[in-house]
């Protein structure tokens, strides 16, 4: 995660070279997920997504999907119309 959220660093006149983002808040951020059980600690090292956190992933892109299907359902239906008044 360091590195995904890392960006370049502005050195003045020296070239730009990539700087990781600092660890801390990152690893508070997987801590308060271990808590809630969304993800686990990992046997081999590092964490892993917990079979709870996947439920409600999947939970929630199927929330996304059906409010999407719906959208374009409902745009390719509606027809408009117009009123002359004279």
């Amino acid at each position: 995660f360091r590195h995904i959220y890392g960006r370049n660093k502005d050195r003045g006149t020296i070239r730009s070279h990539h700087a990781p983002a600092a660890g801390g808040l990152i690893r508070h951020i997987l801590q308060s997920l271990e808590s809630l059980e969304v993800v686990q600690q990992d046997k081999k090292g590092g964490r892993i997504i917990s079979s709870i956190g996947r439920r409600d992933l999947d939970r929630v892109a199927g929330k996304i999907a059906s409010r999407s299907r719906g959208a374009v359902a409902t745009t390719t239906t509606t027809t408009t119309t117009t009123t002359t008044e004279a």
